[in-house]
């Protein structure tokens, strides 16, 4: 049971490495040339960020700031990984977080769940 859960939680890592890379590529001026293992890279860092500013920061400050502070951070950590202009990381961390928060909604939610379990 440990194995499965580690084998999801490391399978949703690299699935949003793959993500971030891909909005990336498809955003990059046309010379841009980066790797898929940058990409991966990065979507680790980036839920690294999440946990950890998560842990840190939750009970310091309410929801809506720490989601502002882990967007900021997202931002940062996709223009240092990736070295885009700021519009071009900008977008790609927006669609990022739109295809995250749906995401999110669709399996965790009460009602959005609801098309999953047949309710």
């Amino acid at each position: 049971m440990l194995f499965f859960i580690a084998f999801l939680i490391v399978s949703v890592v690299l699935a949003q490495g793959a993500l971030v890379w891909l909005i990336a590529y498809m955003l990059a001026p046309g010379g841009a040339d980066f790797s898929l293992w940058r990409g991966i890279v990065l979507g680790v860092v980036v839920r690294v960020w999440f946990g950890l500013s998560r842990w840190v920061l939750e009970s310091r400050i309410s929801d809506d700031w720490l989601m502002l502070t882990q967007f900021i951070g997202t931002l940062l950590l996709v223009w240092m990984g990736f070295q885009l202009g700021f519009w071009r990381t900008f977008f790609v961390v927006v669609i990022f977080w739109i295809i995250e928060l749906m995401g999110a909604y669709f399996l965790v939610a009460e009602n959005g769940s609801a098309w999953l379990i047949g309710n």
